[in-house]
């Protein structure tokens, strides 16, 4: 039986922000129908906003391909499959949270220097 590998593009910090920000600007429309900006450097007003005013956010957050500015269109799938596949195979399956799988934990510990 053959064996085949598939390569899944890396996310960047960047990917990571912005797929972030575009589920914590849904997470608060959702919750109270505005949007609070993060911080103070930015010199934007906290707003309610109307349906058709969060569907026009979203559209923008989203980018595209067709817009020609990063999105969040092309970094979820790269977010979320990067994080699937690492916890697929680095991550030890019988634990409920991220802890490095049994077997690599024990050889790493095996490689360090006796003290």
């Amino acid at each position: 039986m053959r064996t085949i590998q598939v390569k899944i593009l890396k996310a960047s910090k960047d990917d990571i922000e912005r797929c972030r920000k575009f589920f914590q600007f849904i997470e608060e429309f959702m919750e109270y129908g505005t949007h609070t900006p993060e911080n103070d450097e930015v010199e934007e007003d906290s707003i309610d906003l109307t349906d058709e005013m969060f569907v026009e956010r979203l559209r923008e957050m989203w980018g595209g391909r067709m817009v020609r500015r990063p999105g969040v269109d092309t970094s979820w799938n790269r977010v979320v499959w990067g994080c699937d596949m690492l916890i697929d195979n680095c991550c030890d399956p019988e634990a409920d949270c991220l802890e490095l799988r049994q077997d690599w934990a024990k050889a790493i510990e095996a490689m360090q220097p006796a003290s």
